[in-house]
């Protein structure tokens, strides 16, 4: 599948080679990039090289002022934040004398890894 993408968008390259072959993992600039844009691409090493140029060589015209969007970090924060209280809230308060430790525990955890990655969602998100 073709999906063109303008270079300028492009603020960095990372570069695993695999042989005859090279994965390039494009980072675009904040508040550049949609659902539809490539992150992984596989090209031959002399075209991860031609691609690796062209971005060097482009003057991109991004505005460097990006505002973070504030809702939606505090939205995944309070989120987390829940998440959090209900690891809590398991962990502290035994479903009664006949709960099973290890599923308590797993609860506990899962919910804990879940507000995890949201707090750190919230910190990433831009």
């Amino acid at each position: 599948m073709d999906r063109p993408v303008d270079v300028a968008r492009i603020e960095r390259i990372r570069r695993i080679g695999l042989g005859g072959a090279t994965l390039c993992w494009l980072s675009y600039y904040p508040g550049h990039s949609d659902l539809s844009a490539p992150r992984l691409i596989s090209a031959t090493p002399r075209a991860a090289d031609a691609i690796e140029r062209a971005v060097a060589e482009v003057d991109p015209e991004i505005d460097a002022e990006h505002s973070p969007n504030r809702a939606l970090q505090a939205t995944l924060g309070f989120l987390a934040l829940c998440s959090f209280g209900l690891a809590t809230l398991v962990f502290v308060v035994e479903p009664g004398s006949a709960g099973d430790p290890a599923l308590q525990w797993y609860i506990a955890v899962s919910f804990g890894l879940f507000g995890f990655f949201l707090a750190l969602a919230a910190l990433l998100s831009g």
